[in-house]
């Protein structure tokens, strides 16, 4: 496994989206949409499982996922976007380079829609780790993770990103460590200690034996 720093390192040289929201070196290359501090520290504690179907609504430019597979074993992958944001052009070039994947699948449009439900029913399949980037607004998130839930293997890994600096998506955070998902366990939450931070989160999902 790599440590800490390696990782923040690989982060840092991968590339930024923006410099003012995210930090970073520089603006170019993966484009990532991640706070180096937060994703190389979440990172860190996922590190040591491999994953077999990995699920990320609100790709963008495709940079977290590409980073999150050139860190962590990660199978098959399943991206939702709408296509929104102008980095979306770039997500091809990502998707194309990610490492230690298996099979590849992208649907575009809203995660919120019946044809989404549709996708996910016909694509079958249940997936042990999950990042929730898509929709900012409270209702938004909670569909997403609605939507998810019921493909989610026991113990899989849901992650959620702006835990922090979106009013919305920390409300709902502090109401999920409460308990509104009882099947979701509170894993952690980092939050960069100075601008820029964003607050990258995650949970287990426990299922009942």
């Amino acid at each position: 496994m790599m440590t800490y720093d390696e990782i923040l390192q690989l982060i840092l040289a991968a590339g930024s989206d923006s410099l003012h929201v995210f930090g970073g070196l520089y603006e170019g290359g993966y484009r990532c949409q991640q706070v180096p501090y937060e994703i190389s520290s979440a990172i860190n504690v996922l590190q040591d499982r491999e994953y077999h179907s990995y699920i990320e609504i609100g790709a963008a430019a495709g940079g977290t996922t590409r980073f999150l597979t050139d860190c962590i074993k990660i199978g098959d992958v399943a991206i939702i976007d709408d296509n929104q944001h102008s980095g979306h052009t770039l997500r091809c070039g990502n998707l194309n380079a990610l490492k230690n994947t298996g099979n590849l699948r992208e649907w575009v449009g809203n995660s919120h829609s019946l044809e989404c439900k549709q996708f996910l029913q016909y694509y079958n399949h249940t997936f042990d780790f999950a990042l929730i980037d898509g929709d900012h607004c409270y209702s938004g998130v909670k569909q997403d993770i609605e939507l998810l839930l019921p493909y989610l293997e026991n113990n899989a890994v849901v992650m959620l990103h702006d835990t922090d600096v979106v009013p919305d998506i920390r409300i709902l955070f502090a109401e999920m460590r409460e308990g509104l998902f009882p099947q979701l366990t509170f894993l952690f939450n980092f939050v960069n200690a100075q601008s820029p931070n964003c607050g990258l989160g995650a949970f287990i999902n426990k299922l009942e034996s």
